[in-house]
C-alpha cells in the first residue's frame, strides 16, 4: 500500500511537470524609462476663486490678577472668498493662494469685574474679519 502511494505521488509528479513544460513563459515585465510621466495626463494649472461661508461658537474668558469675568459664549457668522493661481510642471504642482472672511463673531459679559474697571462697562471678545494671507 505504501508502494502505491510513493508511486502515485511520482507519476502525479512528473506529469504535472511535463504539462508544465508545454506551456510558454510569461514575457518578462518592461521596466519603466522614468518614475514621472513626461506630461501629466491632468493639467492642474490655472488661476482660481472661491467663496465660503460659515458659523462660528465658543466660549472666552477674560481674566487678570484683579479678578475673572469667567466664561462666557461666542457666536457668529462669516462670510469670504478664496483667490489662487497653480502653476504645474510634470508631476508636480506650485501655487499661491490667499483668502479673506468678514466675521461678526462677537460675545460680552457684564460681570461685576468688567464694572468695576469702568463703571457699566462690558468685557467684550469680538472679531471683525480673518485672513490667511498667502500660502504656497
Amino acid at each position: 500500500m505504501k508502494r502505491m502511494l510513493v508511486v502515485g505521488a511520482l507519476v502525479f509528479a512528473v506529469v504535472e511537470a511535463a504539462l508544465a513544460a508545454d506551456v510558454a513563459p510569461p514575457p518578462p515585465p518592461v521596466p519603466p524609462t522614468s518614475y514621472f510621466p513626461a506630461t501629466a495626463p491632468i493639467n492642474w494649472g490655472g488661476f482660481y476663486v472661491g467663496v465660503n461661508g460659515g458659523y462660528g461658537f465658543g466660549t472666552s474668558n477674560w481674566s487678570s490678577a484683579a479678578g475673572s469675568v469667567g466664561s462666557f459664549n461666542t457666536s457668529g457668522a462669516l462670510f469670504g472668498g478664496t483667490l489662487g493661481l497653480n502653476l504645474q510642471a510634470n508631476a508636480f504642482v506650485f501655487g499661491v493662494e490667499t483668502d479673506g472672511d468678514w466675521t461678526n463673531l462677537n460675545g460680552s459679559s457684564s460681570n461685576g469685574y468688567c464694572s468695576f474697571i469702568t463703571a457699566n462697562a462690558t468685557c467684550e471678545t469680538k472679531s471683525d474679519w480673518l485672513g490667511s494671507g498667502l500660502t504656497t
